[in-house]
């Protein structure tokens, strides 16, 4: 049972980031982690679903979202929006 029209032959397919691009449009660096902080509050990457923990590499989009190193650099490749807010590289700020 369909849930909804199929998609369009027209819609375009994600188009990945180049390298370039990733390091211009976010920021790499190491995770510092609060003690004493409830298990509903943790910070985690929403890719791999897992705490960050202290001294790990994470990358911060210029939405502010942030993701392990790994995990976004492997989703960029291939589509060059935001996996949460779905902001596209090419049309956001760049960080300061």
């Amino acid at each position: 049972m369909l849930s909804g029209p199929p998609p369009s032959l027209s819609d375009p397919l994600p188009v990945g980031a180049s390298l370039d691009q990733i390091q211009r449009f976010s920021k790499m660096y190491k995770y510092i982690k609060v003690e004493d902080v409830p298990e509903n509050e943790k910070e985690r990457c929403t890719i791999c679903l897992m705490d960050f923990e202290a001294d790990e590499d994470v990358r911060c989009l210029c939405c502010t979202h942030v993701f392990h190193v790994t995990c976004i650099d492997r989703w960029l490749v291939y589509n060059k929006k935001c996996p949460v807010c779905r902001i596209d590289l090419d049309k956001a700020d760049i960080p300061s």
